[in-house]
């Protein structure tokens, strides 16, 4: 959080836990989303039964994978947040 609020705009996305020693995945969220509206945010969980998806996304959260998380998952994660880039004109995707 520090280093976010050192300079917001320098991230482009933020990947974070749901469950963290200082604060929670959501609360993260929420305070970044009150500096940055825009930014992506994807959590990580191994606790799926443990959070209400409604709760999350009202918190700011973009997308939510399950650990342990699988390549194709985060791509596919990294796909929806960032549409425009997926349109690559002579280039692979």
């Amino acid at each position: 959080m520090a280093l976010f609020l050192e300079d917001p705009a320098r991230f482009d996305l933020i990947i974070t836990d749901l469950t963290m020693p200082e604060m929670s995945g959501s609360e993260l969220a929420r305070q970044l989303r009150a500096r940055r509206q825009d930014l992506p945010i994807l959590l990580a969980t191994g606790f799926t039964a443990d959070f209400n998806l409604d709760n999350l996304k009202a918190a700011g959260i973009s997308e939510v994978l399950e650990k342990p998380v699988a390549m194709a998952a985060l791509a596919g994660a990294l796909q929806r947040v960032f549409p425009s880039s997926n349109n690559h004109e002579g280039g692979r995707s």
